[in-house]
């Protein structure tokens, strides 16, 4: 007896995507987000609720730099690209050209991580990770989705969580 194996690897697949599905929280009251990203942002989070994570682990994901007193730079390039500068002082230490998508809600995405495992014909796992730049008008918010899960056969398992970090824009940039 033969069985066929396209059947079923399309069934996994099907719910490996319905289970996928990337959801965000509503905006939060008082951003506006009509407002420019392009400014100059502290590093350090403002309000860090989930951990203690650098403006530019968001931009860079294998940063190590872990000085307090440094600004990050954002600047559209053009309409799917995005300059980051991170400045210590006067110098710029690191730079980086993130591709970006910007959606209906006015909020800018990153490219999506979205990873799939596979161990034929048992077993998948899945983990879909993306950031959200949402713009106010002293800050910029960064909302992070991550939603990992796996199928055994045919039964699906995952978890979502939803965090966020506030930076504050930097007010004088004649320092700078």
């Amino acid at each position: 007896m033969q069985i066929k194996l396209f059947p079923i690897l399309l069934i996994v697949k099907m719910m490996m995507f319905v289970s996928s599905c990337t959801s965000y929280s509503t905006l939060p009251y008082g951003y506006k987000t009509q407002n420019s990203i392009e400014g100059f942002y502290h590093n350090n989070p403002y309000i860090n609720p989930f951990g203690n994570y650098k403006l530019w682990d968001f931009i860079h994901k294998k940063s190590s730099l872990d000085k307090d007193s440094l600004i990050v730079s954002l600047k559209l390039l053009k309409k799917n690209k995005m300059q980051a500068k991170l400045y210590d002082g006067k110098k710029v230490i690191a730079e980086k050209i993130l591709k970006i998508k910007r959606k209906e809600d006015n909020c800018y995405y990153p490219k999506r991580k979205f990873y799939i495992i596979p161990i034929l014909p048992v077993l998948f796992g899945f983990s879909n990770s993306q950031n959200r730049f949402i713009v106010g008008k002293e800050s910029l918010l960064i909302e992070r989705t991550i939603n990992s899960g796996g199928v055994v056969i045919f039964m699906a398992s995952g978890s979502s969580t939803n965090d966020s970090w506030e930076y504050k824009k930097v007010a004088n940039t004649t320092e700078l």
